[in-house]
């Protein structure tokens, strides 16, 4: 998925966030050559059969981020960046604008009804996506998509009663996402427009 930034004349231009995905290359060269000369006289050599090594499978867990934890999210401070607000074909987009890891998209898909929430990886790797606000939480799969895999994206239905409480909340929601910092970000109109443009 293409995120986009509203520009003065209202139409919007990819967003390009400044991500160095981290990528582990792994080659493996294996050479063996055994040139002996045989006597005719000699008797065949046995050569024993290797035992197979057990290998333990390979884990996806999402490294741990060291961060603050507070009692109440409300405490935290408030995650740095604006909200950036644009309309397009498909609905509409509210992104909130930060670093490249701590932004934010809540966009609107019209013709399937749903909201999508888009946090920006390096790789998309699925992970839990949980949603605070003052008086709901909510945990979601997030996962990349076939248009980006810089970016994973839990969805809900326009309708869903945890966007009105995202709307409503006092001051701000969180945003907690495996593998990254948890954003704290306010509740400004930007939201509520999105989730209008969806109903």
């Amino acid at each position: 998925m293409v995120i986009y930034q509203s520009g003065d004349s209202g139409h919007g231009e990819p967003m390009k966030p400044n991500i160095f995905p981290s990528s582990l290359a792994l080659a493996a060269s294996l050479a063996a050559a055994s040139c002996a000369p045989a006597s005719s006289d000699s008797a065949p050599v046995s050569t024993p059969t290797p035992t197979p090594v057990q290998t333990s499978p390979r884990t996806t867990q999402q490294p741990v981020v060291q961060e603050v934890r507070y009692a109440n999210y409300l405490d935290a401070p408030q995650t740095p960046g604006a909200w950036e607000y644009a309309q397009f074909d498909f609905g509409s987009q509210a992104l909130y604008r930060s670093d490249p890891l701590n932004s934010f998209a809540f966009s609107c898909n019209r013709s399937a009804g749903q909201i999508n929430f888009i946090r920006f990886v390096s790789g998309g790797a699925q992970r839990v996506m949980r949603i605070q606000t003052e008086t709901t939480q909510r945990s979601l799969t997030a996962a990349s998509t076939t248009a980006s895999q810089n970016s994973v994206t839990a969805r809900v239905s326009a309708n869903d009663s945890l966007l009105d409480a995202m709307a409503i909340t006092k001051g701000r929601f969180a945003v907690e996402t495996e593998g990254l910092p948890t954003l704290y970000i306010p509740a400004w109109a930007e939201v509520s427009r999105v989730i209008e443009d969806c109903r």
